[in-house]
């Protein structure tokens, strides 16, 4: 009974030990970083007036497609209106009083010569005085014509790109400042996958590096484009880990663009097209492989390449259909027990080395 529980035992220990084999295939492979992200615009940008007051009207909500030059809001504009028409007429008086002033001169002049003493060059020195200070005081009153039409181009809100409103909160008839945000806007014209790379991955990740993205929205959808941008800061998630910020620009993306939609995205370093590959639990960290050959399995040096997650590329050492052990690094060292791990049973049971 003793030595039946003992070798049921040994046998059931040695099953998970038990060698498994693999064929080397050809396929592709790629060397490639995972990261989560979001998906935004090309910008978001807040949009708020120049100055403060009532708003008069919002003409957008949140969902809303804009377009670059599009007044979207504007401000209670009584008070600018009507100092803009003071200052448009005291610009016309200023302007009637200066040419009064040129017609005096000139009737003056041409009394004293004809036409050829009419001209600033012929002036008394009264008359020049007298033109100068009226040509002053029409300049400032255009200034000021100047100033009340920027005030009144200020409360109006436009859109400064086309895009998709984010954020619309405030309503009309609340007062409102110049740092208050009227309106988000994400420009829309590009769409673009924020991908938060983990620091650890953050050297493996380039501009112009092609990229693979998969939506949770869409799930049936793959798309693709290309790292834009790599923020030069690092920045803290909520869970604590500190991650680098990818761009990816999508390329011909056909979907209801909507910020903060969440997604995968694989950003590949490297791609090799029908090469010989082997699972990376077969490598060992000497770059070793287990192969069986006849009756046997012998250990055989490899020249590896890139790297998946799963995978490695094998760049010599080993052919096509080739079996391989796949699980190594739990097999013990020694050649014969390596040949025939179920020695282990035969010695445990006093029969000797296993051949």
């Amino acid at each position: 009974m003793v030595v039946i529980g003992l070798i049921i035992l040994s046998q059931t220990r040695t099953k998970t030990q038990l060698p498994q084999t693999i064929e080397v295939k050809r396929e592709d492979i790629q060397s490639a970083v995972s990261a989560s992200g979001t998906l935004i615009g090309a910008n978001t940008l807040n949009l708020h007036f120049q100055t403060s007051g009532r708003l008069f009207i919002l003409n957008v909500k949140a969902g809303d497609k804009i377009y670059k030059g599009q007044v979207i809001g504007s401000l209670d504009a009584t008070e600018e209106l009507s100092i803009l028409n003071q200052a448009q007429n005291t610009l016309r008086d200023k302007e009637a009083a200066l040419r009064k002033i040129y017609d005096d001169i000139h009737l003056f002049q041409y009394g004293n010569g004809g036409f050829a003493n009419v001209g600033t060059g012929n002036e008394t020195e009264t008359q020049r005085t007298q033109r100068s200070s009226a040509e002053v005081t029409r300049d400032n009153a255009f200034e000021e014509v100047v100033k009340a039409q920027r005030a009144l181009a200020d409360t109006s809100l436009i859109s400064p790109v086309s895009g998709l409103v984010l954020k619309a909160d405030f309503v009309e008839g609340q007062n409102v400042t110049a740092g208050d945000t009227i309106v988000q806007v994400a420009d829309s014209t590009r769409i673009i996958f924020e991908a938060e790379v983990d620091e650890a991955d953050s050297q493996k990740i380039a501009v112009n590096q092609r990229a693979k993205l998969t939506l949770d929205a869409y799930p049936d959808q793959n798309f693709e484009g290309n790292v834009s941008e790599i923020a030069p800061l690092a920045k803290n998630t909520s869970a604590g880990a500190t991650v680098v910020v990818a761009k990816i620009a999508l390329e011909n993306a056909k979907i209801n663009f909507i910020a903060g939609l969440n997604g995968q995205a694989t950003i590949i370093q490297r791609e090799e097209k029908s090469v010989l590959t082997i699972p990376l639990e077969a490598l060992r960290e000497d770059n070793t492989v287990f192969v069986q050959e006849g009756g046997g399995i012998r250990p055989k040096k490899v020249v590896p390449g890139i790297k998946s997650e799963t995978d490695v590329e094998i760049k010599q050492g080993l052919n096509e259909s080739d079996k391989i052990l796949l699980n190594p690094l739990s097999q013990e060292n020694g050649s014969a027990r390596t040949r025939n791990p179920l020695g282990s049973i035969f010695r445990f049971l006093g029969g000797g080395r296993a051949r």
